[in-house]
């Protein structure tokens, strides 16, 4: 992949952040997971570990607010265990959540 192909999709990321975060803004929950997966897929083919995390996180929070506080943990588990693992300098992760249907 090219640097801009790269730069591309990290500016898809950027776009896909705000309408999320909108969505949030106005109780569209669905639709914020609906896209907190894209990002979730553009971050897993960029191979960016901590930000899949951090995306984990953010599709957590929405769960808590829709009250699937189960779903919310077994997401903010999935996440924590792919930062650790970026923290210690991984190259690659398997990450299950993509297949996860929320």
């Amino acid at each position: 992949m090219s640097i801009e192909e790269k730069n591309m999709i990290l500016e898809m990321v950027d776009e896909l952040e705000e309408r999320a975060s909108i969505a949030i803004g106005e109780a569209n929950y669905d639709d914020a997971l609906k896209i907190y997966r894209e990002i979730l897929k553009a971050y897993e083919a960029l191979k960016m570990e901590r930000n899949c995390g951090l995306t984990l996180l953010s599709m957590a929070k929405v769960l808590l607010l829709q009250g699937k506080v189960e779903n919310a943990r077994e997401l903010v588990d999935i996440a924590s265990d792919i930062n650790s693992l970026a923290v210690e300098d991984k190259n690659s992760v398997d990450i299950p959540a993509v297949k996860y249907s929320v």
